[in-house]
């Protein structure tokens, strides 16, 4: 019987000291404390120099834990409460150790009188060591980390997933996928990342898929989300670990892109259109004057020639023009405090001549200094106020230029009293080489507008137009300059 007992007692040990594991009894009566070897070990003693008591194993745990340690041991005798704990313990040497320690309450038969604790000891500060390493990789990590429980469908998030999502702490976010994918991710990438999942765990496929998530703050935003699952014995699925990273700068990089790409091949195209009209043009004339150059009177060669020389001055004029265009898609602004209105008074004194031939009547007000690129804003002023000196009436021109403050813009307005803009036709005045229905026998190349509303795109801003009301006509270009340029251009 003893050979049979000190064979279990040899065995009890080994799963002890395999386990990090060890057991405890407590009696209660005679205040007596019993560790096996297994505890001994997790607190770094040895059984032969140490008698454990009741206040020395208390006193093993660090100040801030050992207050709820003896709430613990006080509700399990007034209470007749089981526990379970974990907290961390100092070894003599100074090494601390995490344990959970688990109490069961035992009673005596006969009178139900709680008589004694026993319990169990185990050593988690190999797992908590890992958990600590994970979670610092997570910190310094400027992705979302993610660790799912499949058979539980538990969500955990570690690091600084909650600031990657834009939310106050990591418990507030989703605890289970099905709330992840209510609450989080958008309706039309659900079916995709579904099927992201089902690859790699049937096929072993990489897991890797651009989704789009609801930030707490600012609405939804691109992640690249990446996973590796852990696999048990029989080839399921039990646990995946991942990340989420926001490429929203790389989607708004490719956005403008294929924006850039679409609008380069558009004005590629419209651009060798509108520039062969004037060649062909200069072209025959020039075919006229030779094929009839032996019968053509002097006068005629020179009509003929002056049609070429001004063909020629206007088109030169427009590929300058679609030269500034062009240097406008990556152009970068140079921020100054400007005072528009000197900027318009100069644009005025530089029309002397046109604003004297019109007895155009141009007045300003409502102006103060404001952030912008000034030679930028100068081309759109002039182009403004250059058209509606050129596209007046038979009356005297009136043009009325002022400025207003609004929470977040300056908005720029320039009215006049010309000849307006055709109905149904406002949306496509700043389209590259659009010529208005009752602008036709106005000079002009159709690319101006199109270089403003570049140039205010750039200040954060927008650019409209809108017809004035009988019995003024003619028409209002608005403009609108964003405050707060610096924030816009990050």
């Amino acid at each position: 019987m003893s050979d049979k007992y000190h064979i279990s007692e040899q065995i009890l040990q080994r799963m002890e000291r395999l386990g990090s594991i060890g057991h405890w009894h407590w009696d209660i009566k005679h205040n007596e404390i019993f560790w096996s070897q297994g505890v001994y070990d997790i607190h770094g003693i040895n059984f032969e120099d140490y008698t454990p008591t009741v206040d020395a194993a208390l006193d093993a745990y660090i100040t801030e834990d050992r207050g709820d340690v003896e709430d613990f041991l006080t509700r399990a005798i007034e209470d007749n409460e089981d526990f379970k704990f974990e907290k961390r313990i100092k070894r003599p040497d100074g090494e601390l150790r995490h344990i959970i320690a688990q109490g069961e309450c035992e009673f005596c038969d006969q009178t139900g009188e709680l008589i004694s604790v026993f319990g169990v000891f185990q050593d988690v500060t190999p797992i908590r060591q890992q958990e600590e390493l994970y979670e610092l990789a997570a910190l310094g990590s400027s992705a979302a980390i993610w660790d799912w429980d499949v058979k539980t469908d538990q969500l955990r998030w570690a690091g600084r997933s909650a600031e990657v999502l834009g939310y106050a702490s990591n418990q507030h976010l989703p605890k289970t996928t099905r709330d992840f994918y209510d609450h989080n991710l958008h309706e039309e990438d659900q079916e995709k990342l579904l099927q992201a999942i089902e690859k790699h765990f049937t096929k072993l496929d990489n897991f890797a898929v651009e989704i789009r998530i609801k930030r707490q703050d600012e609405g939804y935003e691109w992640f690249l989300c990446r996973a590796q699952a852990q696999f048990n014995d029989y080839g399921k699925a039990i646990r995946v670990c991942g990340s989420m990273t926001s490429i929203r700068q790389l989607k708004e990089t490719q956005a403008k892109l294929e924006t850039s790409n679409m609008e380069l091949e558009n004005f590629a195209s419209i651009a060798a259109h509108e520039i062969k009209s004037p060649v062909r043009s200069i072209g025959n004339y020039l075919e006229l004057i030779k094929r009839k150059e032996n019968k053509n009177t002097l006068l005629e060669t020179g009509e003929y020639i002056d049609q070429c020389i001004k063909i020629a001055h206007q088109t030169n004029h427009m590929i300058d023009e679609l030269l500034e265009y062009a240097s406008l898609q990556e152009a970068e602004l140079c921020i100054s405090s400007v005072s528009i209105e000197k900027v318009t008074k100069r644009i005025i004194r530089s029309m002397k001549q046109e604003v004297k031939d019109s007895n155009a009547v141009i007045t300003l007000k409502g102006f103060t200094d404001i952030l912008c690129d000034e030679t930028k804003i100068k081309t759109v002023m002039t182009n403004l106020i250059q058209n509606a000196v050129k596209y007046r009436s038979e009356r005297q021109p009136e043009i009325s230029i002022s400025m207003l403050e609004t929470q977040d813009y300056w908005q720029i307005s320039v009215k006049d009293n010309g000849i307006g803009i055709p109905e149904g036709q406002e949306n496509i005045a700043f389209d590259m080489f659009q010529r208005l229905d009752n602008a036709q026998d106005f000079q002009g190349t159709g690319i101006g507008l199109a270089i403003c509303a570049r140039i205010v795109t750039l200040h954060g801003g927008k650019i409209w137009v809108e017809p004035n009301q009988a019995p003024e006509n003619g028409s209002t270009f608005h403009f609108t300059i964003y405050k707060r340029l610096s924030k816009h251009l990050e």
